[in-house]
């Protein structure tokens, strides 16, 4: 702010404000994780293996391709 080119210095503000704050807490990244994740020693074998067991769309296509065949 300092090299404004001669303009006036204003003071910078919020426009709003609350009078209750947030009871939501700061957030990082173990803030809706599993506590055994941030307790845990890696490499881990327990976390080796996919989150989502669900089919990936290149597995399905696969799938469809063979009982097409």
């Amino acid at each position: 702010m300092r090299t404004r080119k001669g303009d006036h210095l204003v003071r910078l503000l919020k426009k709003q404000q609350t009078h209750n704050p947030s009871v939501q807490g700061v957030w990082n990244p173990f803030t809706n994780k599993n506590i055994s994740i941030a307790t845990e020693s890696f490499p881990s074998k327990s976390f080796d293996s996919k989150l989502v067991a669900e089919k990936s769309a290149t597995e399905k296509l696969i799938e469809l391709a063979k009982n097409n065949q």
